[in-house]
């Protein structure tokens, strides 16, 4: 089982600056990614494919430190009343042109896990979770904590057990 997933539109999207050069020809990466998944499903490989994960603009403990009050004496309950939360619909106008790039693999060993899912309109309509009252689901701004991690591990795991 593969497993695919990054900060995609990095590299992928069409307005990124990286591109892929073949020996026989300029492909953009988007198009060499694609092809690249496709030789691997051709070999009868099975890929699990990661969609973007939410990205904080802010260090997102940094961002809860500086907000907690120093006197408090009940941090959990300053952050269940106060969440700093993501923007679901810019998560998914920032990440649209990945999407429908992912959208266009479609094979039987391919699943696709969606973190937005999991961290998005769960407790908040349209607004991404970056903690809960207990873990901060962010080690910075882009890179899932422990508890994130775990999180998103889990759903991978469930997806790998439907693949073997």
């Amino acid at each position: 089982v593969i497993i695919l997933g990054g900060i995609y539109k990095s590299y992928l999207a069409k307005t990124g600056k990286n591109k892929f050069i073949s020996k026989n020809d300029n492909i953009s990466i988007s198009s060499g990614f694609i092809n690249s998944i496709q030789e691997l499903l051709d070999n009868n490989l099975k890929i699990i494919i990661i969609y973007p994960i939410p990205l904080a603009e802010w260090s997102v403990p940094q961002r809860l430190m500086h907000l907690i009050p120093k006197k408090s004496f009940n941090a959990g309950e300053y952050l269940e009343n106060n969440p700093q939360t993501i923007s679901l619909k810019n998560y998914l106008d920032q990440n649209k042109e990945i999407f429908d790039l992912l959208d266009k693999i479609d094979h039987e060993n391919i699943l696709k896990v969606f973190p937005h899912k999991l961290f998005c309109d769960t407790k908040i309509p349209n607004r991404c979770l970056t903690h809960d009252n207990k873990n901060v689901y962010y080690f910075d701004d882009r890179h899932l904590a422990s508890k994130g991690s775990e999180i998103l591990v889990n759903e991978i795991y469930l997806y790998i057990n439907k693949l073997i």
